[in-house]
This record gives C-alpha cells, sequence and structure tokens, in this order.
C-alpha cells in the first residue's frame, strides 16, 4: 500500500508510536493533531515529526537527508536551550548584585572596575548569541534544497525556535540593562562625591582660613 494508505490504516499505532503512548490511549482529536502535517516528496514516501519522535516510510529508503535535518534542527534546539540557561544563571547572578550591591546609608561597595568587567562578559555574551541566532535564521537559505528546506522549517516550529530566540535576546536586554543602569548609577554617586570634595576645597577651606585670620588678628 502507499504510506499514506498504510497511516490511514494504522493510525492508532502511528500516533501512538510518535506520541510515546500505547495503542488506543490517544483521544481522536490527539490523533489528528500528531498525525497532522505529514511531508513527503515522493509518491512512495511520507515523513512525520513530533516533538521528540519522527515516524519515516521510503520505499527506496532514501532518507539520511531526513535524519540529518532533524539532527541539525536538534542541535540548533540545544544550542538555543544552554544559552537561554546560562542566561538565567546569568540573571541571577545580576539578582544578586542588585542585593548585594548597597550598603546602609545608600553605599556601594560596587567599583567602576568591576561593573565594565560584567558588562564586558555580557558584550562577549552577546556576540556569541548573535552568531548562534544569525546561523539559525541561515540555516534554511544554505542547506540548498527547497525540500529539505521546508522539513527544517516545519521541525523549527515544532521545537517553536522563535520563542526561544525571543526568549534569549529579551534576557540578553534585560541583564545589559541592569548593568548598564548600575554603571550608571555608581558614575553619579562618583561625580557627586567628586564635586562635594571640589566645594570643600574651593570654597570652605579659604572662609574657614579667612576666619581663622580674622580670630587672630
Amino acid at each position: 500500500p502507499s504510506p499514506e494508505r498504510f497511516i490511514a490504516e494504522n493510525r492508532e499505532a502511528a500516533a501512538a508510536l510518535l506520541a510515546g503512548e500505547k495503542p488506543g490511549v490517544l483521544h481522536e482529536t490527539q490523533l489528528r493533531q500528531t498525525l497532522d502535517k505529514p511531508m513527503s516528496y515522493a509518491k512512495g514516501d511520507l515523513a512525520i515529526f513530533d516533538l521528540d519522535r519522527c515516524l519515516i516510510i521510503d520505499s527506496a529508503k532514501d532518507y539520511e537527508d531526513l535524519l540529518i535535518m532533524a539532527e541539525h534542527a536538534n542541535y540548533r534546539l540545544i544550542e538555543l536551550r544552554a544559552l537561554d540557561s546560562l542566561l538565567d544563571t546569568w540573571l541571577e547572578e545580576a539578582e544578586r548584585d542588585i542585593k548585594g550591591i548597597y550598603k546602609e546609608k545608600g553605599k556601594t561597595r560596587f567599583g567602576q572596575g568591576a561593573l565594565k568587567t560584567k558588562l564586558g562578559r555580557i558584550q562577549s555574551l552577546r556576540f556569541d548569541a548573535l552568531f548562534t541566532l544569525e546561523n539559525l535564521d541561515n540555516s534554511s537559505k544554505i542547506i540548498g534544497d527547497y525540500f529539505l528546506g521546508l522539513v527544517y522549517e516545519r521541525l523549527c516550529s515544532l521545537f517553536n525556535t522563535e520563542a526561544w530566540k525571543v526568549s534569549v535576546q529579551r534576557r540578553l536586554d534585560a541583564l545589559q540593562d541592569v548593568y548598564e543602569l548600575l554603571k550608571s548609577d555608581t558614575g553619579e554617586r562618583r561625580m557627586l562625591t567628586l564635586e562635594i570634595v571640589f566645594i570643600v576645597v574651593c570654597i570652605v577651606l579659604p572662609v574657614l582660613q579667612i576666619l581663622q585670620v580674622m580670630m587672630t588678628s
């Protein structure tokens, strides 16, 4: 039978295989959703992709390229998830910095050098992230095969890579904003200190000297 007919005759078993369930467990709506959007290039082949599994039927046994696309899409997803996890760790570190950066009476214990180091690390991470996101966007362009490009886009849709990209970009922006604000705040405090020192040196001390002279004369 054709791949389409084979799936139609064994739809419960095929859907259960893709969903990782036992046959007869899935509801009809879940059966339709799991077997939705099959992909075929020739009359004798058919591929159905799910989040964790795929079902490939090919009478010519020519499915290596599909497996390569699945591996490539999974690798890109792992990159995004690893980057997102790393940003989670850095945001937790930023939260600790914010909580511990101010002493009593509003004094800070973070210098400009430490903040510049943090911002430098963030910029380096941003470049790595942009490189990863650029590779993700360009993957479908450099595949060079229309059908395989559609397969890759289908897998990216299943993996919801667009949402992962947005999450990574949002976290990068939030991380940089935190340390930029802290840098600005410590800079303003430093300028205020310098202004106070200037006032003391240029105005208060001369006045005190004049008063001292007047009192001794």
